[in-house]
């Protein structure tokens, strides 16, 4: 099950401690991919790599030298952005100048653990509400609206992917299985280097492939063969509750 990446821009090192025990304590920790930072051109740098960055919280004041973290949103993630933003601050006059961006929260500093989970799982909600929407595909030179609910597995050959729905239809498309594993939503896991797999079809796990409900079987490599089992075994726990 990928994880979500989560970038963090703070330039006080103290509070850099705070943020990261605050991290280790919340119950999702473990959906999250964790990176935390200092200083803007560090920031850039990172920009320019053209990473993903599923989840961005920033201190609204960076220095005086510095762009804002509100500067920096408006930059980088301006509106329609999928990234969700969350600010942080010791300033309360900053509670009006957000409104200027997209955000999802706005953490006053001295920050407590409740808020702090409440900003990730309403962040995590918005991203996993966004990954559920149907997912346009382009094939023979038509766009076609997809359901992700739809989707039995993704194959990858070369430059294209197949789609293969539980109807047992297949729409092809140029892309990459990274490129589909971004736009499709957490019950999907990569499970070979050629394959990904919605794990809401799998019936049984196998020593080297899945069933799945229609009777197929998708291959599991040996190298991904832990990391499957243990994603399985996790979505199985969250659904059964």
């Amino acid at each position: 099950m990928g994880a979500f990446h989560l970038l963090a821009l703070e330039d006080n090192e103290e509070y850099q401690k705070v943020l990261r025990s605050m991290l280790s304590k919340y119950p999702g920790r473990s959906r999250l991919d964790v990176d935390i930072i200092s200083g803007v051109t560090t920031f850039e740098a990172l920009m320019a790599s053209d990473d993903r960055i599923d989840i961005f919280i920033t201190d609204i004041d960076l220095g005086e030298d510095n762009p804002s973290g509100i500067e920096l949103v408006r930059r980088y993630f301006p509106a329609g952005s999928p990234t969700k933003v969350i600010y942080i601050s010791g300033h309360v006059e900053f509670c009006t100048s957000v409104y200027q961006t997209e955000y999802t929260y706005f953490l006053l500093k001295p920050i407590n653990q409740s808020d702090f989970d409440a900003a990730l799982d309403k962040a995590l909600s918005n991203l996993q509400d966004s990954r559920q929407l149907p997912v346009a595909i382009q094939h023979n030179g038509t766009v076609t609206m997809v359901d992700p609910a739809e989707v039995e597995f993704v194959e990858s050959e070369r430059r294209k992917v197949r789609l293969h729905s539980v109807r047992g239809e297949c729409i092809e498309t140029y892309a990459t299985l990274g490129q589909m594993l971004d736009m499709l939503p957490e019950c999907f896991v990569q499970c070979h280097k050629s394959y990904l797999v919605n794990m809401a079809c799998i019936v049984e796990l196998r020593p080297s492939s899945v069933l799945l409900r229609s009777g197929r079987e998708v291959p599991v490599s040996q190298r991904q063969r832990t990391s499957v089992r243990d994603s399985f075994f996790h979505y199985v726990g969250l659904n059964a509750r």
